[in-house]
């Protein structure tokens, strides 16, 4: 670790408490003219440091600018350290992280940016990925299962995304089958998992899994065609909440929900956030023009959606799916 990234570190420690020259220097033996050029790199980058007579400096508890140094001060205290590369602009971390693995020479575990110019969803949709007010991610996973069972990992992914938001923010959000995170009604994440696959023994070999949330988008930013279902978790004010800190909890519920992948509490919880059970829905097969309609009855222990039609039960794996309207609440 370079000695820029250990100052960062040694300011976000000290929780908004000035940190002296005397201190940085009996931990990482530098100079008070380094210090000065470090801090004054930190302060170009867009951190918010404040240099205090006798004093010392001062890292502001309400700065968010994403770094890979204080995600991992975060989870420092879990046992847990990533190997994490963060991008100013890319155009997809999800494109990014299958160039990533191509590399054996280093692939991140994690891939971040503060924009992305060709941000990817499902079916070949789009996702808004404006600058300083989202957290676009990709996740190189090993989840070692067969490629039947893959909807799992969107399932898992899922519940993460929503227990991370929840034990960071305190807001109750809900999952729209199967890989969408709402808060009163409107989309605040969307998830997409690609996978690499070992055709020889059945199973997947890397799960790429990208994720995408709107963390304080103002409304009036949200292009026309999706400003009145899209929403941000802080449209408004963030009360001191960073992306540094929904992204150090992601991290550590995508980690808790990958290890236990099969365990049926993952299915509960995912059942107890669903938005469509109960719910009479349409819903939109690849590669068919017309849609079926149905009541969302249960969702099994894969992941599958149990629809009640008039012709009896159907199970889907795949396909999209909308609330009727007469169906909101």
């Amino acid at each position: 670790m370079k000695n820029k990234e250990k100052v960062l570190q040694i300011l976000y420690q000290k929780n908004g408490e000035c940190v002296s020259s005397s201190e940085i220097i009996a931990e990482l033996g530098i100079t008070r003219s380094a210090i000065f050029k470090i801090i004054s790199e930190l302060k170009k980058q867009g951190f918010d440091i404040e240099s205090i007579h006798h004093k010392g400096y001062r890292l502001s508890d309400t700065n968010d600018i994403i770094s890979p140094e204080i995600i991992n001060s975060i989870i420092k205290k879990y046992g847990k350290n990533k190997k994490i590369q963060y991008l100013e602009s890319v155009d997809s971390t999800n494109t990014f992280a299958k160039k990533a693995l191509m590399d054996n020479a280093f692939c991140p575990e994690i891939i971040i940016a503060n924009t992305q110019n060709n941000g990817r969803g499902r079916m070949g949709r789009s996702f808004y990925s404006p600058e300083n007010t989202g957290i676009y991610c990709s996740f190189i996973l090993d989840p070692f299962i067969k490629i039947e069972n893959s909807i799992l990992v969107t399932v898992a992914a899922s519940v993460a995304v929503s227990k991370a938001i929840e034990k960071v923010t305190q807001k109750d959000t809900q999952i729209k089958w199967i890989n969408d995170i709402y808060i009163d009604h409107r989309k605040v994440c969307g998830i997409l998992t690609e996978a690499v696959t070992d055709f020889e023994t059945g199973m997947i070999g890397k799960i790429i899994l990208g994720i995408g949330i709107n963390f304080s988008t103002p409304y009036s930013l949200f292009p026309k065609e999706i400003s009145e279902t899209a929403t941000s978790i802080f449209a408004d004010d963030n009360s001191g909440i960073t992306r540094n800190h929904l992204i150090a909890q992601l991290i550590i519920e995508i980690d808790e929900c990958m290890n236990n992948i099969e365990n049926e509490e993952i299915i509960k919880y995912y059942r107890k956030k669903s938005m469509v059970l109960g719910k009479t829905l349409e819903i939109s097969y690849f590669g068919k023009e017309a849609p079926i309609y149905g009541k969302a009855v249960d969702i099994d222990s894969n992941g599958f959606l149990i629809i009640e039609t008039n012709n009896g039960l159907l199970t889907l794996n795949s396909g999209e799916v909308s609330i009727r309207q007469n169906e909101e609440e």
